[in-house]
């Protein structure tokens, strides 16, 4: 292989600027497909992460725990060890966006019952920033809560000899947590007196991830638990995932079918060009499959610079089209690995045919026909 490679090198530097065309034209459909997948996975990661603000795929809570009451925030002080979320995420990390705990109970506040929801403020998933710059003993009151005890960021709830300061009312979501009051997780443990327990863990499958294969993998580690999946989730695993994969398949393959086609054409010149040449390397003593497998190597070539070139290219058009939602998907080893891999079969396919026509023909005729 050794020889075809150092014959196909040669022909490539005496001709220079084809080959510069050859590589641009594998580079600028590489990019075209790279630009289109990096797009896309950005998009739908933006999707996926708005989703997320619905509310968790799944929740873990103690056992005896049903969907109805964790809706009422009606925990029963049933809790559990804060260590379920360190073994949930050891074995789950693979196939998870987030993971959250939270530690919820009810106080008295005037005769009202209050929902207090103590979240840790480093990994909670929300759309409010003020939640995650609230301190311990500040408080952010739902909306609706806020309406129902008269009170406005600023003023204070007190509790026993507890003092919440209340920092800001959220905007309403249209959801249960619009009653409730929401407070940092060691605030919540200080006001209850309990140690480092949890009663709901919230998890955040990754794009497309099946919540059915998490919530048995989690259901085996553990057996007084109660895993509770939310129907939302059934978009991110099958609606949006079809919707923003499906033409993308049809691009990739429409860009693929032009770009083989082109080269086909490109490596029948190319063979017909050289036909005294690779005449001459026959009658010195060169097989056919030598002279074959010097055009491969030539689209071999070609391939390697063309798939890196086109991978750099889509790279830089996502950054360009949307920097934030990119910047943290622009550089996959999986990516670039499958792109160089497709890229240069593609590449060698598409030469099969002049390559054997070259390779086999009748050589001293081709001589022969000069004189």
């Amino acid at each position: 292989m050794r020889i075809p490679l150092w014959i196909a090198w040669k022909e490539l530097q005496g001709r220079k600027s084809r080959f510069i065309l050859n590589i641009s034209l594998v580079a600028l459909a590489v990019g075209l497909c790279i630009s289109m997948e990096l797009i896309s996975r950005s998009r739908e990661q933006a999707v996926d992460s708005r989703i997320n603000y619905m509310g968790p795929a799944l929740r873990v809570v103690p056992e005896g725990v049903t969907e109805g009451m964790l809706t009422r925030y009606q925990m029963s002080g049933k809790k559990f060890q804060a260590s379920f979320l360190s073994r949930i995420k050891r074995k789950t990390a693979s196939t998870i966006y987030a993971i959250e705990g939270r530690l919820i109970f009810k106080i008295k506040y005037k005769e009202w019952p209050v929902a207090l929801i103590g979240y840790d403020r480093k990994n909670i998933i929300t759309p409010f920033k003020e939640l995650k710059k609230l301190k311990s003993g500040e408080g952010a009151m739902g909306y609706e809560l806020s309406k129902e005890l008269k009170l406005k960021a600023g003023d204070t709830l007190r509790y026993g000899d507890t003092k919440i300061y209340i920092k800001t009312v959220l905007p309403t979501t249209g959801t249960n947590e619009d009653t409730a009051l929401f407070v940092t997780l060691n605030s919540a443990r200080d006001i209850l007196n309990a140690g480092d327990v949890l009663n709901e863990i919230r998890i955040y499958p990754g794009t497309g991830v099946s919540t059915e294969k998490i919530a048995g993998e989690i259901a085996a580690l553990f057996n007084s638990i109660n895993v509770i999946k939310a129907p939302r989730n059934d978009i991110t695993e099958s609606g949006v995932e079809t919707a923003l994969s499906s033409y993308r398949l049809i691009l990739y393959s429409f860009t693929s079918l032009v770009a083989i086609l082109t080269l086909m054409i490109g490596s029948h010149i190319n063979a017909v060009e050289r036909k005294n040449e690779l005449a001459t390397l026959y009658a010195i003593g060169t097989t056919g499959s030598t002279v074959f497998l010097t055009l491969i190597s030539r689209a071999f070539l070609v391939g390697v610079p063309g798939s890196l070139a086109g991978y750099l290219i889509g790279a830089v058009s996502a950054l360009l089209f949307d920097f934030n939602s990119a910047a943290g998907l622009v550089w996959s080893w999986e990516l670039l690995a499958v792109t160089a891999v497709v890229t240069v079969t593609a590449t060698i396919v598409s030469t099969v045919p002049a390559s054997i026509m070259a390779g086999f023909r009748n050589h001293v005729l081709y001589l022969q026909e000069d004189y």
